[in-house]
Formats: C-alpha cells, sequence, structure tokens
C-alpha cells in the first residue's frame, strides 16, 4: 500500500460505494487524495476517505473519486460514463485517453478557456492548470482526450451557497449574524461562553464555512484559543481549548473538508490543522510574529499566509504559502511602511489573492494573482481598526467588514472590480473585532 505523509480521515461519505454521488463529494474525494503525498504505483493501493482501497494510479484515482466499487482503467471507465461536449464539462466530469491516461475536471476559470484538474499521472496526486487547447494536457496529446460525464454524479443542492456567516466581538462577547442571499441581515446573536474562564474577554475572532454551510468559529477568549462548530440546522457544539494564544485566522479547504488555523502565541506565529475525521495535527512554529491571516487557495492546493511584524519588523506586511507537500515558502514583503495594523486574506476559485489591510486608519486593498504577480494598493475606505474580508465562490465577490469607531460596517467588491457602497450592521456594543466569512 501507499502510505500518505498525513493521517487517514474516517469522514462521512454522503454517498454510497457505486451510487449516486454529488459533484461536491467527487472533487471532496479527489482532495482527500491530492492533499496527501501518496506514491504512483500501479500496484499500489491507498485508502479512500472511509478505508476503501483503490488502486494509486490515474484510473485508479479517478474511480476513487466517483466512488466506484472497484479500480477500473482508462478503457474501462467510459462503461459508467457518458461522452459529453468539452464545452460542458463540470466539477466531477474527466477527460480519458483510453489508451494510457485519465484526469478529473476540477473546475473553469472565469474565461471557460482555462481550467483546473486533478490527476494522478505522476508522485504525487496534484492540482494542475491548463488551456482547453493546449496541443498537450498533463503530458498527453489533447486530441487523444474525450470527455465523460459518470452515469451517477448528480448536481448539488444547497440552500446556503451565498450566506455569508459574521462574527464580532462587542464588550468583549461573542455575537454572530447571517447575511442572507437577497442582502439582508438576522439579528445579531451571543454566542455563548458560559462556563469558560474567560467568559465576557473575547479579544480575537476568526470563522470559516464550509461548502454545505457548517461554520467554524475560532476564538480567543482569557487568553485562551477556543473552537466550536455551528452546523447547518443551526445547533452549536460545544467549545473546546486548544491552548493559549494572542491572535487566530482560520480558512477550510472545502473540497477536503480540513481546517487550516493560524495563531500567534507568545509572539511567535503557528500553524496547525483540524482533519476531516475532527483530530488536530501539532502546533508548527513558523517564526516570530504579532499578527497572521490565512486562506486555502483551492486552486492550488496551497496555503497562502499574511504576516504581520515578522523578521523583527513593526507594521511591516509579509507574505508566503504552505505547499501542497507541507512546506513553506520564505516571507516576501507586501506593504513595508510601518504603519499596518490589520489584515485579511481570501482567495478566489482561480486563486487569486484578495488582499486587505488597515494602514494608518485606511482600508486599502491590492490582489496577488494566480500567476505570482501583485496589483498595486487600491483605496478601500478610511477610519478602520479591523477589516475581514471572504470571497463568494458563487459569484466570485468579496463580502468586506471593517470595525470603525466602535460600529461594524459592511461592502462588497464585486466580480468586475466595482465596490458598493458601505452599509452598517450595528452590534450589540462597542465592536472589536469581526470576521466574516461566505458559504
Amino acid at each position: 500500500m501507499a502510505l500518505g505523509l498525513w493521517p487517514a480521515s474516517a469522514a462521512h461519505a454522503d454517498s454510497a460505494v457505486g451510487g449516486p454521488i454529488q459533484r461536491s463529494e467527487v472533487i471532496s474525494r479527489a482532495h482527500f487524495w491530492t492533499s496527501q503525498y501518496l506514491e504512483y504505483d500501479q500496484g499500489g493501493q491507498a485508502k479512500d476517505p472511509q478505508g476503501r482501497l483503490y488502486r494509486t494510479d490515474c484510473s485508479g484515482f479517478v474511480s476513487m473519486a466517483l466512488h466506484l466499487s472497484s479500480s477500473l482503467v482508462t478503457q474501462e471507465l467510459p462503461s459508467v460514463a457518458t461522452q459529453i461536449s468539452r464545452s460542458n464539462l463540470q466539477p466531477g466530469d474527466f477527460l480519458d485517453y483510453t489508451a494510457d491516461h485519465v484526469i478529473l475536471f476540477d473546475h473553469w476559470e472565469s474565461d471557460h478557456e482555462h481550467f483546473w484538474y486533478d490527476t494522478f499521472g505522476a508522485t504525487p496526486p496534484h492540482a494542475a492548470e491548463a488551456d482547453i487547447d493546449d496541443s498537450y494536457i498533463d503530458g498527453w496529446p489533447n486530441g487523444d482526450y474525450v470527455a465523460y460525464r459518470y452515469d451517477n454524479i448528480r448536481d448539488d443542492s444547497n440552500p446556503e451557497v451565498g450566506r455569508a456567516h459574521a462574527v464580532s466581538i462587542a464588550g468583549g462577547q461573542l455575537y454572530h449574524t447571517v447575511r442572507n442571499v437577497d442582502g439582508t441581515w438576522t439579528g445579531w446573536q451571543p454566542l455563548d461562553a458560559g462556563g469558560l474562564s474567560g467568559a465576557g474577554a473575547a479579544t480575537s475572532v476568526t470563522d470559516a464555512t464550509d461548502g454545505s454551510g457548517n461554520l467554524q468559529v475560532v476564538a480567543v477568549i482569557g487568553g485562551t484559543i477556543y473552537h466550536r462548530i455551528r452546523y447547518t440546522d443551526g445547533s452549536w457544539s460545544g467549545w473546546g481549548s486548544l491552548g493559549p494564544g494572542t491572535q487566530v485566522s482560520a480558512s477550510i479547504d472545502r473540497r477536503a473538508n480540513v481546517l487550516h488555523l493560524a495563531a500567534v502565541i507568545n509572539g511567535t506565529i503557528y500553524h496547525r490543522i483540524r482533519w476531516a475525521d475532527g483530530s488536530w495535527s501539532p502546533w508548527a512554529s513558523l517564526g516570530a510574529g504579532t499578527g497572521v491571516w490565512i486562506s486555502v487557495d483551492q486552486a492550488h492546493n496551497v496555503v497562502q499566509m499574511l504576516g504581520l511584524g515578522v523578521n523583527g519588523t513593526t507594521g511591516s506586511l509579509y507574505h508566503r504559502v504552505r505547499n501542497a507537500d507541507g512546506t513553506w515558502t520564505g516571507w516576501g514583503l507586501v506593504d513595508g511602511s510601518g504603519s499596518v495594523t490589520s489584515a485579511a486574506a481570501t482567495a478566489d476559485d482561480n486563486g487569486n489573492l484578495q488582499v486587505l489591510e488597515v494602514s494608518g486608519g485606511a482600508i486599502n486593498h491590492r490582489i496577488r494573482y494566480s500567476d505570482g504577480t501583485w496589483s498595486g494598493w487600491g483605496d478601500a475606505g478610511n477610519g478602520a481598526s479591523a477589516v475581514a474580508g471572504s470571497v463568494n465562490f458563487t459569484w466570485n465577490d468579496m463580502q468586506t467588514m471593517v470595525v470603525a469607531g466602535g460600529t461594524v460596517e459592511h461592502r462588497v467588491r464585486n466580480a468586475d472590480g466595482t465596490w458598493t457602497n458601505w452599509a452598517v450592521v450595528t452590534p450589540p456594543g462597542t465592536a472589536t473585532a469581526i470576521a466574516i466569512s461566505v458559504v
């Protein structure tokens, strides 16, 4: 059996073996393997999220993602699928060169020409980008591929899509509200911290939604980091302690249902992972820093991080990337002004990272494009003390919230780059921190 460097998860399967399966589950299963370092071996096997074994090659990978009853080979996959037009490719479909290779279609980019796919044609399984008109895709002639749709695949139906969950701190208390798809807000509701030793002393908060609409909240309360979950039926788990800390930031890999958490603990930046089965990795130290913000870049299967006060600096903002194999790049300077006090990072489904910062009270915005280049800074407002942002994968806009003068304000950066006006979302007290995450 091929062994991964990361632990396997006993995640719940929405589908039965060989039965109907939603597109989001196909992609989630694929990313269960691409999040591990598995060796390509046509004679080897590896486990799916439920422990079922599949062959560790390209067609075994696609068979695993589709939750088939066995590991088919490339010549056999068309027997469980229907040929489709390439222009109709959707997440979970596949491109099959029956003589040699198959890849799983992940998603289109906005031009509907470039796309991302998941592949296990070599070690390790990974995501990659291509143009639908490239001469070669994943090392094989483009013209040899035929597009197929699994006969048991189903479109997703999720009423949570497009909703935004915001969590604020006001008067040391935590509050939660939801922005509905029509733009209306529910009222702020207190997040019970009863029984915690630091109840009433919240200082930092972050939230992250998965693709189903479950919300994970991490907060620093009385100097201790706590974690809890709001399920789609509106019920909440209890708080779980993660040890001491001063500031937190979280982001979810929606396809693998894995939470990445960054924190500042005693002046050092740390990172850890909550796996799909609810277990946690140990904290990993990333060096000195006073602030940290992260976002999972699902297009590239990496984690992008912003750090404040790293390398012994004060008020300067830096950026780095956690690669798919778990290694980190070095820090690169994003803003050396020395006046940055807050920031936010949120990646869209094409791998572009939207960056927000508060510098001298001004709200600034820039983009790190998927090719690694950066835009210049743009003005997004002023008078803020804290900022948060989250990209809506459905419409590719960015929901933005700030704390300004003790109140909370919200605006949207539309997909075309224009901004809506600021609107006040009055909190039940003097606000000091804000987080937002869009389903």
